[in-house]
């Protein structure tokens, strides 16, 4: 192998869990009062895979794969992560939206990158369709936190003109 072909992020994962399988990959320290895993958590990278395939499948499942560009609204947790690893899987550009951002900041963000999906964690879901709707292009808007919510189903460039992987 080449030192420098490491493949996708998604193969480097792949050979990190066949090394490190059940060793720590990601760790929440505890902060009673946060909404998100207050008691702390820790993911192995082979719970890291398994609910990276979870994702890979269900957005696989709503058509969603090379030339698609996917916004997530997210907070600094693991999950994160794993909508990376599998959008990364299927060719997906991940197009990150700093939560710290203001509504026309993120309206911005969002009509520039041409997305085909948008994720909010569910604290910021109502804001971020708020600005989807703005925008008028019939942005679907989902929730990073829901993973049984169903996805909307992906629109292709090619409706609107233009092949995937297309720009």
């Amino acid at each position: 192998m080449d030192p420098f072909d490491f493949g996708t992020l998604h193969d480097t994962l792949g050979r990190t869990v066949a090394r490190w399988g059940n060793r720590p990959a990601y760790a929440v320290s505890p902060m009673p009062g946060r909404a998100y895993h207050p008691e702390g958590k820790e993911y192995t990278w082979r719970q890291t895979a398994d609910a990276v395939e979870a994702l890979r499948r269900r957005y696989a499942d709503a058509g969603y794969g090379l030339g698609h560009r996917v916004a997530v609204l997210f907070a600094q947790r693991p999950e994160f992560f794993f909508h990376h690893y599998a959008l990364n899987a299927l060719g997906c550009s991940v197009v990150p939206i700093n939560p710290d951002h203001r509504q026309d900041e993120i309206a911005y963000v969002l009509e520039h990158a041409e997305a085909s999906l948008a994720l909010a964690v569910d604290d910021r879901l109502d804001g971020l369709r708020a600005v989807a709707r703005s925008l008028g292009n019939g942005l679907p808007v989902a929730s990073f936190d829901d993973p049984a919510a169903r996805l909307p189903e992906a629109r292709t460039r090619a409706a609107e003109g233009r092949p995937d992987g297309a720009t």
